[in-house]
């Protein structure tokens, strides 16, 4: 198992946390449990086209998209130990994510939503193929952020609308 953690560059600090990899390809296929950490998060699954969204009996209820964002939770969430085989993500920082995507973040409290949903990138996954490295991808998904925020500094309105939430409740 190949797991890194990168301290965003200066541009997104105010926002981000931190941005990680995972690369467990060998990993026993089961379910585990994540504990709530405070942030919401931007997970990426770079191994497949899906996310398995996992009820807290860690039966499979549906495919997420490959990439989503999660919303701060106040309990476990069940996650599917096949979709680690080779995933990225970026903990956003408490009260980064309004910055960051213009957002309101407390619509997405317990809840996940398809990352196109806020954040359109239509190479994203194209783009962390092609880079080599972990280093190399969690270095790619940092310039991609840090241009959204140039492009965003004008602002912008929300897009998550209600009907969003038909994505994932749990």
């Amino acid at each position: 198992m190949v797991y890194l953690e990168k301290v965003p560059s200066p541009a997104l600090r105010s926002w981000v946390q931190s941005l990680w990899y995972c690369h467990a390809p060998k990993m026993p296929r089961g379910r585990e449990r994540v504990l709530p950490n405070g942030c919401m998060q931007i997970i990426l699954n770079l191994s497949r086209d899906y996310l398995t969204d996992c009820g807290e009996d860690g039966s499979a209820h549906e495919k997420h998209s490959r990439g989503i964002v999660v919303g701060v939770r106040d309990r476990y969430q069940v996650v599917d130990t096949a979709d680690m085989e080779e995933t990225a993500g970026v903990v956003i920082r408490p009260g980064g994510f309004t910055g960051l995507f213009r957002e309101r973040s407390d619509l997405l409290f317990q809840r996940v939503i398809a990352l196109e949903d806020i954040w359109y990138e239509p190479l994203l996954f194209e783009y962390l193929g092609e880079a080599l490295t972990p280093l190399q991808k969690l270095t790619c998904l940092d310039k991609l952020l840090t241009g959204l925020v140039e492009r965003s500094r004008g602002g912008r309105r929300s897009r998550i609308m209600p009907s969003t939430f038909c994505v994932s409740n749990t």
